[in-house]
């Protein structure tokens, strides 16, 4: 008999996964070597019921009552509960279990396959924080756009009704018309370059029709013409047709850097440069400020984790080089489709150093 089990345990201990074997009562016959590294325990300890005080609590009540519905039936049983790691953590943990069967086709016991799932728990948490809170973003915008139309634009496009109506009522001097007339022509350009600074904010239509490298540069003008942003653009060897996924992708992350870089770097100055190469296109962001930790700036606000979800959505790879007091560097880089034309460019290891 024990040489029978000598290749089982010796397959068992070599398994990824945490391997545990129960008799028909619940109590524990074996645990592979998986499973004791990760709770520290030796096989006598938690032979019998013992392995089951490593079981959270909270957790231990629901399963041994999913245990004992699934020995009384038979069946196989899947449940997902937090098992005390070595160190005094708690894991989240899947356990697989399924009853095995003896020469003569009786229920003998059941093996149970545990993996930890912790990290991909953690995952799915940060996924759905992060879509509630860009839930949240889009709201906030929509509400400050229309707060802009209705208090401002609509106000001033009644009041430039109403001078309108007024210099059509009260015919007066051809020369103070005249006067009149440019103050109302003014007004009007004032309010169709803000309803264009609107729409903008909405979607970039510069983008479509001129392309990235265009929009790129028309966004850094306006950064500098309404916030003093002094912005440093070069481009090299970047492609005419971009697909609008990737376009509009980089121009995202552009337009988010830059706002950061106002809001908290605390100088008004940066250096964006866009590249074309063999590899795809290669963005790098960077400025001369304050720096910050990105534990705790992704802690307060969307920033770094839309701008690195967006590149990740293409496939695309998104690197960070911060430190308080040291200024930001932000590298971008997104594969192209293989068919596309791009001029060959050198492509450095260490692009964010450049």
């Amino acid at each position: 008999m024990v040489a029978r089990q000598q290749p089982f345990r010796a397959i068992a201990d070599a398994a990824p996964a945490m391997l545990r074997v129960a008799d028909t009562d619940g109590r524990c016959t074996y645990l592979n070597r998986g499973w004791l590294d990760f709770t520290g325990g030796r096989p006598e300890e938690e032979s019998a019921s013992g392995w089951s005080d490593a079981v959270h609590p909270d957790d231990r009540g629901r399963v041994r009552e999913i245990s004992e519905r699934s020995v009384a039936g038979a069946s196989s049983f899947a449940i997902e509960y937090r098992l005390r790691r070595r160190d005094g953590e708690y894991r989240w943990i899947v356990d697989s279990g399924a009853p095995w069967h003896d020469a003569h086709g009786r229920v003998a016991g059941y093996i149970d396959s545990v993996v930890d799932v912790s990290d991909r728990r953690r995952a799915e948490d940060t996924l759905h924080e992060l879509g509630g809170r860009l839930i949240a973003a889009q709201e906030e915008e929509r509400r400050d756009i229309a707060r802009e139309l209705h208090d401002d634009v609509s106000q001033r496009l009644a009041l430039l009704s109403v001078e309108i109506e007024h210099l059509e009522l009260h015919r007066g001097h051809a020369s103070d018309r005249g006067e009149r007339w440019k103050a109302l022509s003014r007004a009007a350009a004032g309010i169709a370059t803000d309803v264009h600074r609107i729409s903008h904010r909405l979607h970039p239509s510069r983008l479509d029709a001129l392309g990235l490298v265009a929009a790129i540069s028309g966004l850094c003008q306006e950064l500098f013409s309404q916030q003093s942003l002094h912005v440093r653009f070069t481009h090299l060897a970047v492609p005419h047709a971009i697909p609008g996924d990737v376009a509009l992708c980089l121009y995202r992350i552009v337009q988010e850097a830059l706002q950061n870089v106002i809001k908290h770097s605390g100088h008004m100055e940066a250096e964006v440069h866009l590249e074309g190469s063999v590899n795809g296109l290669l963005l790098r962001i960077a400025d001369p400020g304050g720096g910050f930790t990105p534990e705790r700036r992704e802690g307060v606000g969307l920033g770094l984790l839309s701008m690195r979800e967006r590149a990740h959505a293409l496939g695309g790879d998104f690197v960070v080089q911060t430190a308080p007091g040291r200024g930001t560097r932000i590298g971008v880089r997104i594969a192209l489709q293989p068919a596309m034309s791009i001029k060959k460019a050198p492509v450095e290891a260490a692009y964010l150093s450049k």
